[in-house]
């Protein structure tokens, strides 16, 4: 999705509204996971609310509204492909990072060419940069954050305030989330939602760790609209946030709601406690096997795992089909299995754009 992977093949499912899965197919949702047709192996994907990137050996190809156009199937050839170390995109723009730091921008309005950003770590202190470059991006609505080799955080092209080391980002709509090299995790911006996790509503100017979570060793990190997840080093995930549509999981079959920050999700019978809002990471549950979660993924209201038994699970926002189930309920309140892979793990990974899933397979 994010990272480089030869001969990886992509499946969609979810929203078609502006042809972001492909121009040539009109229907405004597509129902269930369907390969990406594109001739050639993917190097990189990554798709916003409006568009899909798609990095083959050959080409850059941007399909979906672009340029003030729906259904638009761009194909840029004068990009050194082999320079690209990532990319992310969001409604505004497509960023690529080049394996030298250099990130270039593509704004969704001015598809004539790509253009350099002036590298902002050399405008810090040149004693303190020195020799540092940009390894990660990530581009949410709202925010473009930048992780350096020296574990720096930038909105692009400001340093954000955290001493730690940062190996990890992700951002929904108001708010975002870093790892950091000890395993911490540390939210900020908008808490609303109980999005940050902090076991409050306030709102946090700089990165301020989620207690809830000292003493886990976290591995990954994922950012929905109003919601996150975090996954440890021990196959454990921890959610918290909004639960509007049930992407926390914990709904019960009567979809009624409540707040929560300490109380107990599970009854005496076993049934799942229906929530709100979350405001402090707590277990996520995926069915009764003994088994570990290695991959995780969020959509504006949908969440995604993998288990080491190559299934890979769902819950939250259906209306679109983003969670790949036809013939269900428009919110899916637990955990439900959708796909059994016949591959290893470490040949899968998942992602999740705002309202469309994919996974990718590759050799």
């Amino acid at each position: 999705m994010k990272k480089k992977i030869n001969k990886m093949k992509v499946f969609y499912t979810g929203v078609n509204l502006y042809g972001q899965f492909s121009d040539e197919i009109t229907d405004e949702i597509i129902n269930e996971f369907t390969e990406i047709n594109i001739n050639e192996d993917i190097i990189f994907y990554d798709v916003s609310l409006t568009y899909s990137v798609i990095v083959t050996k050959t080409q850059i190809v941007v399909r979906g509204f672009f340029n003030g156009r729906p259904y638009q199937n761009i194909k840029i050839i004068d990009f050194n492909i082999k320079s690209i170390k990532q990319i992310s995109c969001n409604e505004i723009h497509i960023l690529i990072l080049n394996k030298n730091g250099d990130i270039w921008q593509l704004k969704a309005l001015d598809n004539d060419k790509f253009h350099l950003i002036t590298n902002f770590i050399r405008c810090e202190s040149k004693e303190k940069y020195e020799n540092d470059i940009i390894t990660k991006i990530y581009c949410g609505k709202n925010m473009n954050l930048s992780v350096s080799k020296f574990g720096h955080l930038f909105n692009i092209p400001t340093r954000l305030n955290c001493d730690n080391t940062v190996t990890d980002v992700a951002c929904g709509q108001e708010h975002g989330i870093l790892l950091c090299d000890d395993g911490r995790v540390y939210t900020w911006g908008i808490g609303s939602r109980g999005q940050l996790g902090h076991d409050d509503l306030e709102n946090q100017l700089d990165p301020c760790v989620v207690k809830a979570l000292c003493g886990i060793q976290i591995k990954k990190i994922a950012a929905g609209g109003w919601h996150c997840a975090a996954l440890s080093v021990d196959g454990d995930v921890y959610v918290w946030g909004w639960n509007s549509n049930g992407q926390l999981g914990f709904f019960n079959d009567n979809m009624e709601q409540s707040v929560c920050n300490t109380s107990t999700i599970c009854n005496e019978d076993k049934s799942v406690e229906s929530i709100s809002v979350l405001f402090t990471p707590r277990p996520l549950t995926v069915d009764s096997v003994d088994s570990n979660i290695v991959d995780i993924a969020c959509g504006m209201r949908h969440t995604l795992v993998l288990r080491d038994d190559g299934c890979l699970y769902g819950t939250g926002f259906n209306k679109y089909s983003q969670l790949g189930i036809t013939n269900t309920k428009e919110n899916l309140g637990r955990m439900t299995r959708i796909i059994k892979f016949n591959k290893p793990c470490d040949k899968i990974s998942i992602n999740c754009g705002p309202y469309c899933s994919t996974y990718s397979l590759y050799d």
